[in-house]
């Protein structure tokens, strides 16, 4: 097996202001889901449930009354 990894092409593409935008959104997320566990396992991917079920509720196709939700949705996200 031979390793096709190539840290030197991934560094000379690396973009420094990107990576640090996604650190800071990270940040961002573990203070807004009041974290208090110094881990961040999970995070993206329930801040990405909260994102689709509140479009989901936002989203109101001419003539429906929305989208349901059955009684098996896990967390309700606030509406404005």
């Amino acid at each position: 097996m031979t390793n096709d990894f190539d840290a030197d092409e991934v560094l000379k593409n690396w973009d420094v202001a990107e990576q640090q935008r996604r650190a800071d959104f990270m940040e961002f997320l573990y203070s807004a889901y009041e974290r208090d566990n110094s881990l961040f396992t999970g995070l993206w991917q329930e801040f990405k449930e909260d994102l689709a079920q509140y479009t989901a509720q936002q989203f109101k196709p001419r003539g429906s009354g929305g989208i349901p939700f059955g009684p098996e949705t896990k967390r309700t996200v606030p509406t404005n």
